[in-house]
């Protein structure tokens, strides 16, 4: 059984059966639910969107209102049964208590980890694979996805850590060592490498490398141009409708477009000889994807399904469909069904719904062609 092709298939039933369903404002309680735990991380990756959004000076005062681990558990709680429940940071094994969050979670909700793996060792290892699910609808940790930003230097380039790609790729295949010692299918291991002008030319081998370490996914993510969406950020808050603004092109230069296409063809090419899953986040045509890298996006060929899907918690208990902005309400202060059904995210689902998405959501990865 290809356990990541149903994986990959529940995913994209969660993310369309609310937005089909769902003509107005209102939607039912979030399919996916999104725990961004900590803006902490022992990375520094060019273009992070925590680099891009926080000044590092404002870091240690946030970090005082991170959400507390109760308070995380309280809110897992108050997830429908029904949803998968995604853990990220920053760096979410900086917090000390992610083991027992994660295994609350685990107990209640299927669960997907998101990581650069640079902290896990053997014993983080074994603690992932035991929270592993019995079954690809069973509660436990379903997925671990790993950042994989290049090979070699060009990873270490980009995490501005020298040492870190040989500790992420330690760490993967350690976790597959020890799911062979347990005999355990799960979690399956998804390998996440966003496209950048730096690895364009390494994506081929990216996937080589993905086979070599017995991935169950590879998601190649398009990197987002958004230097900082002050224009658009909060103004779903109060019902009012996003403000004009047009992010930067990625990249014009003929040389990079070529390669992108080039690699991008060949790994379409061998998908179906590959042992794994191979994504394309969003899920749209090479050639699509080769003229969003040449600044040329065309929102209106689009729609996006995370208003009605995704729910993300950030790390100081405001409430947003997406990681790029749009907080509507802060968890702390409201309920979870009235987070989710707030003025600002009915107002948002109506306004995606009535004129289609904006030029800022470029480089989002829950981007579906219409």
């Amino acid at each position: 059984m290809d356990f990541a092709k149903i994986y990959n298939k529940l995913q994209t039933l969660y993310n369309f059966i609310p937005y089909y369903l769902f003509r107005g404002g209102g939607s039912f309680p979030p399919l996916n639910v999104h725990f961004m735990t900590t803006l902490d991380c022992n990375l520094k990756c060019r273009g992070c969107f925590i680099e891009r959004h926080d000044k590092p000076a404002d870091l240690p005062a946030t970090r005082k209102k991170h959400l507390s681990s109760q308070e995380i558990i309280t809110l897992i709680d108050a997830t429908p049964f029904y949803s998968i429940l995604t853990f990220s940071g920053g760096e979410p094994l900086l917090r000390k208590d992610w083991f027992d969050t994660l295994s609350y979670a685990a107990k209640k909700r299927r669960c997907h980890l998101i990581t650069n793996a640079n902290l896990i060792g053997r014993e983080e290892a074994v603690s992932l694979v035991d929270l592993g699910v019995g079954s690809i609808f069973g509660k436990g940790l379903l997925a671990v996805g790993i950042s994989v930003n290049g090979i070699g230097d060009v990873h270490d380039r980009v995490t501005r850590r020298p040492g870190s790609f040989e500790k992420t790729i330690n760490a993967i295949r350690t976790i597959q060592d020890v799911k062979k010692e347990r005999n355990a299918r799960f979690p399956l291991i998804d390998i996440k490498t966003v496209i950048r002008q730096e690895c364009m030319h390494q994506l081929s081998e990216i996937c080589s490398l993905a086979e070599e370490l017995g991935a169950d996914i590879l998601s190649f993510q398009i990197f987002s141009g958004q230097k900082q969406p002050a224009y658009y950020r909060g103004s779903h808050s109060q019902g009012n409708p996003p403000a004009a603004g047009q992010p930067e092109p990625i990249s014009a230069d003929a040389r990079h477009l070529d390669v992108l296409e080039s690699q991008l063809r060949r790994i379409d090419e061998r998908k179906k000889e590959l042992p794994f899953k191979v994504r394309l986040l969003p899920e749209i045509p090479v050639s699509e994807i080769v003229r969003y890298y040449a600044g040329e996006f065309d929102p209106k060929k689009f729609i996006c399904t995370s208003p009605w899907a995704y729910m993300i918690i950030k790390e100081t208990g405001d409430v947003t469909p997406c990681i790029e902005g749009y907080p509507a309400w802060n968890i702390r202060q409201h309920s979870f069904d009235k987070c989710w059904n707030s003025p600002g995210m009915k107002a948002l689902r109506r306004d995606i719904r009535k004129k289609g998405v904006t030029p800022a959501c470029m480089g989002c990865c829950l981007l579906e062609p219409k």
